[in-house]
């Protein structure tokens, strides 16, 4: 029989609460009732930190220059630019409304295969919980490329986008209520 193991955020530890009074008991208890429970069910707790999710793919591409490269990203607009950087040879995606390239990065675009989905994801950094919601989607690699002045300039690349969508409108992101005529 395999055993499955769960991690909690529960660290047994020096408690800081100690000197103010505050009676951290019952979070023991619970901790012990909860491995008791668990051994007899099957599986089995390991008390520790989360570490932060390294390497969960949550943008994946399917083709192009960025083929290998997995990215989380807050956003999963219909077009993404992506980026290189020539120097550092790190990947990036410019998916919030505010971002601009940088002089040394080549980008290269990206249309969303399907639509998104979102998760939730909680990690702990030393003892600071972060996380956050990050999107989930495919990106296939535009065959045709904007020019680079295009590619770094906000206003220019959001009218390519715009002029993308009203060309091939069929498969951009689905209209909701139907075919949108009444017979």
């Amino acid at each position: 029989m395999t055993t499955d193991t769960y991690l909690l955020d529960l660290k047994p530890g020096p408690d800081p609460y100690r000197r103010h009074g505050i009676n951290r008991e019952p979070i023991y208890r619970l901790k012990r009732l909860l491995k008791f429970a668990a051994r007899d069910c099957g599986f089995k707790i390991e008390w520790g930190r989360i570490p932060p999710p390294t390497g969960n793919p949550m943008i994946r591409f399917s083709d192009g220059p960025a083929a290998e490269q997995l990215l989380m990203l807050k956003r999963a607009p219909l077009f993404l630019r992506v980026t290189l950087h020539t120097l550092k040879q790190e990947w990036n995606a410019l998916d919030q409304l505010a971002d601009k390239p940088e002089p040394g990065e080549a980008i290269f675009v990206y249309r969303r295969v399907g639509e998104p989905s979102y998760a939730m994801i909680d990690w702990t950094e030393g003892r600071r919980r972060v996380g956050g919601k990050f999107a989930a989607a495919t990106y296939a690699y535009v065959a045709q490329q904007p020019d680079d002045a295009t590619l770094r300039n906000t206003e220019k690349w959001q009218a390519w986008c715009v002029s993308q969508v009203k060309q091939c409108p069929t498969t951009s992101t689905p209209q909701l209520g139907g075919s949108g005529s009444k017979a």
